[in-house]
């Protein structure tokens, strides 16, 4: 017996609200298994992109705050951890964009 349940649909994270993707594409994943769609996730443009990045020196103030009171780290070093994660990130999404 097969279940198909109804793929899950995704949005950006933006300034603190969730949003479709401007340009109003999106695309599906499937199951490899039997080809029913899981999710559909929506395909960011570069403004979608540059309305996120204007938004990173207020996240490291509000991150940053949150990470030193939760493990009781200095300030600035919470900072630069915070920076580090976004490194990461934007390393990964360097990455996958090259590989395709």
């Amino acid at each position: 017996m097969t279940v198909q349940a109804e793929a899950k649909k995704y949005a950006l994270f933006i300034d603190g609200e969730w949003r479709p993707a401007s340009s109003g594409s999106a695309t599906q994943r499937l199951n490899p298994a039997d080809q029913s769609p899981v999710a559909t996730l929506p395909l960011a443009t570069e403004s979608d992109l540059d309305a996120a990045v204007g938004r990173i020196g207020a996240e490291i103030e509000t991150l940053a705050p949150l990470l030193s009171r939760e493990v009781g780290k200095p300030l600035g070093e919470a900072r630069i951890e915070v920076l580090s994660m976004m490194n990461t990130f934007e390393a990964y999404a360097v990455w996958s964009w090259e590989t395709g």
